[in-house]
Protein backbone atom coordinates (compact mmCIF):
# COMPACT_ATOMS: atom_id res chain seq x y z
CA UNK A 1 0.00 0.00 0.00
CA UNK A 2 2.81 2.42 0.83
CA UNK A 3 4.52 1.75 -2.48
CA UNK A 4 1.38 2.73 -4.39
CA UNK A 5 1.02 5.95 -2.38
CA UNK A 6 4.70 6.79 -2.94
CA UNK A 7 4.38 6.11 -6.65
CA UNK A 8 1.27 8.28 -6.91
CA UNK A 9 3.03 11.09 -5.02
CA UNK A 10 5.99 10.89 -7.41
CA UNK A 11 3.69 10.95 -10.42
CA UNK A 12 1.82 13.96 -9.03
CA UNK A 13 5.07 15.80 -8.35
CA UNK A 14 6.41 15.00 -11.82
CA UNK A 15 3.19 16.05 -13.55
CA UNK A 16 3.10 19.35 -11.64
CA UNK A 17 6.72 19.99 -12.61
CA UNK A 18 5.93 19.30 -16.28
CA UNK A 19 2.96 21.68 -16.19
CA UNK A 20 4.97 24.43 -14.48
CA UNK A 21 7.82 24.07 -16.97
CA UNK A 22 5.35 24.17 -19.86
CA UNK A 23 3.65 27.24 -18.38
CA UNK A 24 6.99 29.01 -18.06
CA UNK A 25 7.71 28.34 -21.73
CA UNK A 26 4.26 29.55 -22.81
CA UNK A 27 4.38 32.64 -20.57
CA UNK A 28 7.85 33.48 -21.90
CA UNK A 29 6.65 33.14 -25.47
CA UNK A 30 3.19 34.73 -25.32
CA UNK A 31 3.12 36.60 -22.05
CA UNK A 32 0.75 35.77 -19.21
CA UNK A 33 -2.13 37.84 -20.59
CA UNK A 34 -2.11 36.13 -23.99
CA UNK A 35 -1.37 32.60 -22.78
CA UNK A 36 -4.29 30.22 -22.36
CA UNK A 37 -4.75 27.09 -20.31
CA UNK A 38 -5.11 25.25 -23.63
CA UNK A 39 -1.67 26.53 -24.68
CA UNK A 40 -0.12 25.32 -21.43
CA UNK A 41 -1.81 21.92 -21.66
CA UNK A 42 -0.64 21.53 -25.27
CA UNK A 43 2.95 22.44 -24.33
CA UNK A 44 2.86 20.00 -21.40
CA UNK A 45 1.36 17.25 -23.58
CA UNK A 46 -1.57 16.77 -21.21
CA UNK A 47 -5.31 17.16 -21.58
CA UNK A 48 -6.86 20.35 -20.26
CA UNK A 49 -8.77 18.27 -17.71
CA UNK A 50 -5.52 16.82 -16.44
CA UNK A 51 -4.12 20.31 -15.98
CA UNK A 52 -7.17 21.26 -13.92
CA UNK A 53 -6.62 18.16 -11.76
CA UNK A 54 -3.39 19.74 -10.53
CA UNK A 55 -4.15 23.48 -10.70
CA UNK A 56 -7.38 25.45 -10.24
CA UNK A 57 -6.75 28.03 -12.96
CA UNK A 58 -4.10 29.95 -14.91
CA UNK A 59 -3.39 32.22 -11.94
CA UNK A 60 -2.71 29.18 -9.75
CA UNK A 61 -0.23 27.96 -12.36
CA UNK A 62 1.41 31.40 -12.45
CA UNK A 63 1.82 31.31 -8.67
CA UNK A 64 3.53 27.92 -8.98
CA UNK A 65 5.84 29.32 -11.67
CA UNK A 66 6.69 32.36 -9.57
CA UNK A 67 7.37 30.28 -6.48
CA UNK A 68 9.71 28.11 -8.54
CA UNK A 69 7.94 24.82 -7.90
CA UNK A 70 9.79 22.13 -9.76
CA UNK A 71 11.64 24.42 -12.13
CA UNK A 72 14.87 23.34 -13.69
CA UNK A 73 17.40 26.20 -13.94
CA UNK A 74 18.63 25.18 -17.39
CA UNK A 75 15.01 25.01 -18.59
CA UNK A 76 14.41 28.57 -17.37
CA UNK A 77 17.47 29.88 -19.21
CA UNK A 78 16.44 28.07 -22.40
CA UNK A 79 12.86 29.38 -22.21
CA UNK A 80 14.03 32.95 -21.70
CA UNK A 81 16.51 32.74 -24.57
CA UNK A 82 13.80 31.44 -26.92
CA UNK A 83 11.24 34.02 -25.81
CA UNK A 84 10.56 36.76 -28.33
CA UNK A 85 11.61 40.22 -27.24
CA UNK A 86 8.34 42.09 -26.77
CA UNK A 87 8.00 45.52 -25.30
CA UNK A 88 5.77 45.73 -22.25
CA UNK A 89 4.01 48.69 -23.80
CA UNK A 90 3.38 46.86 -27.08
CA UNK A 91 1.04 44.39 -25.40
CA UNK A 92 -0.46 46.59 -22.71
CA UNK A 93 -1.37 49.79 -24.54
Amino acid sequence: MVKREERNARITQQRRREIVNAALAVFAQKGYAFATVDDIAREANVAVGTLYKYYKNKRDILMAVLSGQGLNQSFIKEALIKAPKVSFWACCC
